[in-house]
Formats: structure tokens, sequence, C-alpha cells
């Protein structure tokens, strides 16, 4: 794995904790998908007898700050998915998104930022 190299947690998470964390998965295995971490594996590291994982902190923030950012993930694919997506599209795809979603965030009470967050609340 080169170093300088971001990993993508949604196709090789299993990279990120095998490597980040050597020292706990000391065979370089023990992760069933490539993707996010399931549920029963977790459950399966942090109830190890001998508490290693559970005591690594390093571990438990990573895995906590995953499962809040794919419940954040899912939930915004879903509204995109289960409202009027093409709306949504258009508006991430436009040439000037980048440049009026920064000054709305400069400017969160302005017209324009106003319109951006209902273009996406609907």
């Amino acid at each position: 794995m080169n170093t300088a190299t971001p990993v993508n947690e949604f196709t090789d998470n299993d990279e990120f904790f095998l490597h980040g964390f050597a020292h706990l998965f000391l065979l370089g295995e023990g992760l069933v998908t490539h993707g996010a971490v399931v549920d029963r594996d977790v459950r399966h590291w942090l109830l190890q007898h001998d508490g290693r994982f559970a005591r690594s902190m390093p571990l438990v923030f990573a895995l906590f700050n995953q499962l809040q950012r794919h419940a954040v993930c899912l939930h915004a694919s879903l509204r995109v998915k289960g409202g009027n997506s093409s709306k949504f599209v258009a508006l991430a795809n436009d040439a000037d998104f980048r440049e009026r979603l920064e000054r709305a965030i400069a400017n969160p009470k302005s017209a324009d930022a106003r319109a951006i967050v209902m273009t996406i609340m609907r």
C-alpha cells in the first residue's frame, strides 16, 4: 500500500483497517468485505477475550467516525433517490454551483443561500 495515496473507505476499507491497525490484525486478515465493516465483525472484534480491539481508542474512534459518515451518506443518497433527483443533479453539475455554494456558506442569510437550501431540501 502506498502511503501517499488516500484509501477509499467505500471500496478498500479492508486496506485501511488491516494496514492502519496492523498491530491488532496480527495475521493480516479479519475483514469479510472491502467496503464498510459489518456490525457482526465490529461486535466480534470488540468482544475479543484479550480486549486489544476494545482498548484501542484510535480503532474505536475510526469505527465510530465511519459509522457516522456512512449513515449520513446513506441518508443523503436515499433522499436524492427518493426525491426529484434530476433537479439536484442539475444543480450539482451547474458550472457556477461551487462558487454559489461558497458565497452561500459565507453569507447563509442571503437570497442565493436560501434558494440553494430550498432546492436541496425539496
